[in-house]
Formats: C-alpha cells, structure tokens, sequence
C-alpha cells in the first residue's frame, strides 16, 4: 500500500511538472503571435489538456495522502 502511495505521488508531481512546461509553451506561443492565430482549434485542444494534465496531476497528488 505505502508503495502504491509512493508511485501515485512520483506521477502526480510528473503531471504537474509536464503541465507547468505546457503552460509556459501556451503562454510563449500567445505572446508570440496574434490572438487570431491563437483562435484556431488546436491551439484549444492545446489549453484543455494542459488543464487536464494539471487536473490528473492534482487527483494523483490527492489521493496519494
């Protein structure tokens, strides 16, 4: 039980550190060009699994306790 504890807090902090490097990325592409490229569909798609990772990343850390 304490390993599976373990492993579910090794991944949450993964998550959490790919989400970080996703938000950075997000934030340097809207900087970079303008709000109506930034409209389209994956750049979108993008954001919602960056709030995913995050999200996964939050419950894995959660239950990890």
């Amino acid at each position: 039980m304490e390993l599976k504890k373990r492993l579910l807090k090794i991944v949450g902090i993964l998550f959490i550190i790919i989400d970080l490097f996703c938000i950075i990325a997000i934030i340097k592409s809207i900087v970079s060009m303008d709000i109506e490229l930034f409209a389209n569909i994956s750049n979108i798609i993008d954001v919602i699994a960056t709030l995913l990772f995050l999200y996964v990343g939050y419950i894995f850390l959660r239950y990890s306790q």
